[in-house]
C-alpha cells in the first residue's frame, strides 16, 4: 500500500498520508498530532458518528483499499468515494455493485451527492477522523462527522 520507497523520512516525516490518484500511502512532515491507518489484516469497518437525527445516511462502512482508488462501501444505501476532479470526498446514495464503482467509465452522475468534504487537496488526505461536511440530505447543514474504525483487526500509526 506504500508508494516505493516510502516510508523514507525517519524523523523529518511522521506523517502518513494518502495519495488518492495512485492509492498509496506516504510519509509526510507534519506539525499536528492525528492518527492513520497503517495496516489491517481484513476490511476494516467504520462508523460516521454525529449524523442528525432524520438522517437517512448510513453509519457503517466497509474501506476497501484493494481497487486502484480507496472508497468506502456501505452497507446499505451509501458509500463514500473520493472524486478526483474536485479533490473531494463525498457521501453518495446509490446501491452500484462494487466493480461498478471502480468502473473508469463510472463518472458517478448516477448517484446522488448527499454530502461533500473538502480537504487540503495538496495532500488528499482520506477522510477519517472529525472533519466538517456538508450534508444536503434531510441534516440540510454543514456538520462536524467522525468517521472511526470499529473493527478490532486495525494497527494504527500515532503521529
Amino acid at each position: 500500500m506504500w508508494v516505493p520507497g516510502q516510508p523514507n523520512g525517519g524523523k523529518l516525516q511522521e506523517c502518513t498520508t494518502f495519495n488518492a490518484e495512485t492509492g498509496n500511502f506516504y510519509d509526510k512532515s507534519c506539525s499536528y498530532k492525528s492518527c492513520f491507518v497503517c495496516t489491517w489484516k481484513r476490511e476494516p469497518v467504520f462508523k460516521l458518528r454525529g449524523l442528525c437525527e432524520k438522517t437517512q445516511i448510513e453509519q457503517s462502512y466497509v474501506l476497501l483499499p484493494q481497487f486502484k482508488y480507496v472508497f468506502f462501501y456501505g452497507f446499505e444505501r451509501n458509500n463514500i468515494l473520493y472524486e478526483e476532479k474536485t479533490g473531494s470526498w463525498l457521501i453518495v446514495e446509490d446501491n452500484q455493485s462494487v466493480e461498478d464503482l471502480v468502473d473508469p467509465a463510472n463518472d458517478m452522475k448516477s448517484s446522488k451527492i448527499v454530502g461533500t468534504l473538502n480537504l487540503d487537496k495538496s495532500n488528499n488526505l482520506m477522510p477519517i477522523g472529525t472533519n466538517f461536511w456538508n450534508l444536503t440530505d434531510t441534516c440540510n447543514q454543514m456538520m462536524p462527522l467522525k468517521l472511526t474504525h470499529v473493527s478490532t483487526y486495525m494497527s494504527f500509526i500515532h503521529t
